[in-house]
């Protein structure tokens, strides 16, 4: 064969077989070496990769993962369909995690079944064992470990509707607690000299809204007409609903055996009508039923929406 320079020999076709030959010169003998095996068992480094089409694709010995970037995002093998997605961690020849870097470590671990388990390592130091923590893991289940399912937009929340039903929604969307401050005012009258101490307590669940209120006198004021108690925190969207009521130190006229005094919310405001077992007779709890020092407490469960 001719001597020719490289620019005269003929262009090879691409993409390479791998069986071509280049020649090199080690310890002093030129050789050849196949291209597939140029840079076999050495790890080769660039400042970026690219393919022309399709996806990047990699092979190994199943000991060494594929590392990214100074803290080692890492992708793994375990047995086949398993593998590990890691960050600023790498396993050891025993199986142990270390850490790469003087930072925090993450692992994401997905077995054969496709279920996978979450972990965090708080920082270490680099070669160190790291000291894994379980935030989250799929089995058939899901268990979150450590903090809260947050739902991130309004309206939105755990759907139900899987199940057989024939209600109207089936997405359980809030659920809320709190207290809220009963005020005191009557059909007429001005507040006066009215005092008295109140607390109050709802939950709200859906449309559900539990109302507890407590309310104690030391002075009725100058209020006339029924007692009400206003300051709930939902109004309710139908014209009455019902719960229970105690009320002491009360002087009711006609109510003989009284067999119920019920709290009733109605739209923004609660009164409490009363009934007697004896005569058929009913009406609401006035000012001028109570005693200076009565207390009122009541329970009220009602939708809103």
């Amino acid at each position: 064969m001719a001597d020719k320079k490289i620019s005269q020999l003929a262009t090879s076709s691409v993409p390479l077989s791998g069986t071509e030959v280049l020649p090199i010169v080690q310890s002093g003998v030129t050789k050849q070496v196949s291209v597939n095996n140029l840079t076999a068992g050495k790890p080769v480094s660039a400042d970026s990769l690219k393919t022309g089409s399709g996806a990047l694709a990699t092979w190994h010995d199943g000991a060494k993962p594929i590392e990214v970037g100074q803290y080692s995002l890492s992708l793994a093998e375990q047995t086949s369909g398993s593998g590990l997605l890691l960050w600023n961690l790498y396993q050891d020849g025993s199986g142990a995690f270390r850490y790469k870097t003087n930072n925090p470590g993450l692992l994401l671990q997905l077995n054969a079944s496709g279920q996978f388990s979450y972990y965090t390592a708080a920082a270490g130091n680099a070669g160190d064992a790291a000291s894994l923590t379980a935030v989250a893991s799929q089995t058939d289940n899901y268990t979150l470990n450590n903090g809260n399912l947050v739902i991130g937009t309004s309206g939105k929340g755990i759907d139900f509707s899987v199940t057989s039903g024939t209600g109207t929604s089936e997405l359980f969307d809030d659920y809320e607690e709190g207290t809220w401050t009963p005020d005191i005012a009557g059909d007429g009258g001005s507040a006066g000299t009215v005092a008295y101490t109140s607390v109050g307590y709802y939950t709200k669940v859906g449309q559900l809204v539990t109302l507890h209120g407590y309310v104690a006198f030391t002075d009725l004021g100058s209020w006339t007409g029924r007692v009400g108690v206003t300051g709930v925190p939902y109004s309710a969207n139908i014209f009455q609903a019902h719960g229970s009521t105690l009320i002491t130190k009360a002087t009711i006229s006609g109510a003989l055996n009284l067999s119920s005094s019920i709290g009733a919310v109605s739209f923004t405001r609660v009164t409490f009508p009363w009934s007697s077992n004896v005569g058929g007779g009913g009406d609401n709890v006035r000012f001028t039923d109570l005693a200076a020092d009565s207390f009122i407490a009541f329970t009220i469960a009602y939708i809103t929406g």
